[in-house]
């Protein structure tokens, strides 16, 4: 037997009720309680003697009694009868149990004159198949096995948060919001995971670095992102993730000669990426040499398959080339269409992410197990304002969540909170996938101007908060104050 679950106490003695059988926490005998000094069936309290399996004496060898001592030499005779009786198996010396006895339950005496006794359970005994049901009875563990089973059905039932663009700019502001936001988060109850959409530092200068607080040291708006997120990245991960805080690549993070940081930090200074990136990389250095165009990976927890996309500027095209060869009417075409090979992936140096999100997708899309998915990047696929349009590539992404029933795609990028109203096809389907942009990590933001697809929008600070069980997944983004500014439900 495994280990059980106390359920609830016995009266009267330091031992426990165990799936309905009484379970002592040694093996010495539980003496029966006494009523004004009297034991129950005429019988009254007796220390435990080695030799001795009865609870009480009979009420006439109580301390004091007058008997004459010839009296009590017999009854003492007869006393030990009833014991070596009683260690045959019951009364009557034949063995066996005389139908009577209930495991961990006070036994008077019966009819044939035999006497009570509480049975003597060890910790881990009854095993017989209708102890292991009673065990089981009250939601206790039984077995390894009913362990594991229990940790899967944890699995099915989870939550994560998503935030994003957390970077401070030109000055340390930025990182005293987004210290607000972390201790908020790391309140939350029952988170499994976090992912970070993108914007993690600054990069053009050193008031957001990596590792190093640059430019901004005081304890309410440090630089360091990597103090900063401790709370919840130094977490150690659920069973079966590599991490518990999980990055998107942003612009910032990786763009225009800002990688290493000012700082002098990289972003293996903060996350484990040869731990995250579960596909190979030409030079097998996600964090140096294979940075930052390697830097997408996937993951799969509960139910729920999750693709974080390297996607991260307006121009971002999968199927970007500087000229298709001779034959081929567009870079699109060719880097869509055309055999891999070397050459191609040499031509299209977009597309190795293309592919493999689709080898990713039909995958999950196959597997049974697998209920729903999500897709996280930086750049957004919908957006109601131009300030960063949908990237280049956007079209194409929606197309592969249609096709591969995807039940969310989450952003970052533009400063603010929006969410759209289910999308299929470019319409408005009850089916369809919704998009979230979340960009109100530390950085200053302002609000989205609303457009048909729009069913909510803010401009506050903010984080979103997504628990998943059996019949979806429901939604709530909560602002810096810890208010729900919005709260959604998704297929």
């Amino acid at each position: 037997m495994g280990r059980r679950r106390p359920s609830s106490a016995s009266p009267g003695d330091g031992g426990q009720l165990r799936g309905g059988l009484y379970r002592r926490r040694n093996s010495l005998l539980r003496w029966p309680m006494t009523q004004g000094g009297i034991c129950r069936n005429r019988y009254i309290e007796k220390g435990p003697t080695p030799s001795s399996r009865f609870g009480c004496w009979p009420a006439r060898f109580a301390a004091g009694s007058k008997a004459p001592v010839v009296i009590r030499m017999m009854f003492a005779a007869l006393f030990a009868f009833l014991l070596a009786s009683c260690s045959k198996g019951g009364i009557g010396g034949n063995g066996e149990p005389d139908g009577r006895e209930e495991v961990g339950e006070w036994q008077g005496p019966g009819e044939d004159g035999g006497s009570g006794e509480w049975s003597d359970v060890e910790e881990e005994s009854a095993s017989s198949d209708e102890g292991q049901a009673a065990d089981t009875s009250d939601g206790g563990q039984q077995e390894d096995g009913d362990s594991q089973a229990s940790d899967g059905q944890q699995a099915l039932s989870f939550s994560f948060l998503f935030y994003g663009d957390s970077r401070s700019g030109s000055d340390c502001t930025g990182n005293a919001r987004h210290l607000a936001l972390i201790e908020r988060m790391a309140a939350e109850p029952d988170v499994h995971f976090v992912v970070h959409l993108g914007d993690m530092v600054t990069g053009y200068a050193d008031s957001t670095c990596f590792a190093s607080p640059g430019s901004c040291v005081g304890s309410s708006s440090i630089g360091d992102l990597s103090t900063i997120i401790a709370p919840l990245n130094n977490r150690a991960p659920m069973p079966g993730l590599a991490a518990f805080f999980f990055p998107v690549i942003g612009n910032h993070d990786d763009n225009s000669g800002w990688y290493p940081d000012p700082c002098g930090g990289r972003i293996c200074d903060v996350f484990d990426m040869t731990a995250l990136v579960n596909h190979p990389t030409p030079n097998g250095d996600p964090c140096g040499q294979d940075y930052p165009e390697y830097a997408y990976y996937s993951f799969t927890y509960g139910t729920v398959a999750f693709f974080v996309l390297h996607v991260n500027y307006d121009y971002f095209d999968f199927f970007a080339c500087n000229y298709p060869p001779s034959g081929w009417d567009s870079c699109e075409q060719y880097c869509r269409d055309a055999p891999r090979d070397d050459t191609l992936y040499e031509r299209c140096w977009n597309v190795h992410q293309y592919d493999w999100l689709v080898e990713e997708l039909r995958k999950a899309d196959t597997d049974p197990s697998i209920t729903r998915k999500v897709i996280f990047l930086h750049a957004p696929v919908y957006t109601s304002f131009d300030d960063h349009p949908p990237f280049t590539s956007a079209p194409v992404l929606a197309e592969l969540a249609d096709t591969y029933g995807v039940s969310l795609v989450a952003n970052g990028h533009n400063h603010w909170y929006e969410r759209t109203v289910p999308l299929r096809q470019g319409k408005q389907d009850p089916t369809g996938t919704t998009y979230i942009t979340s960009s109100g990590g530390g950085v200053e933001t302002w609000d989205a101007s609303g457009d048909w697809f729009t069913a909510a929008h803010s401009a506050a600070n903010h984080y979103v908060r997504i628990d998943v069980d059996e019949s979806g997944m429901h939604g709530r983004a909560i602002d810096i104050e810890g208010r729900v500014i919005d709260e959604f439900d998704l297929q």
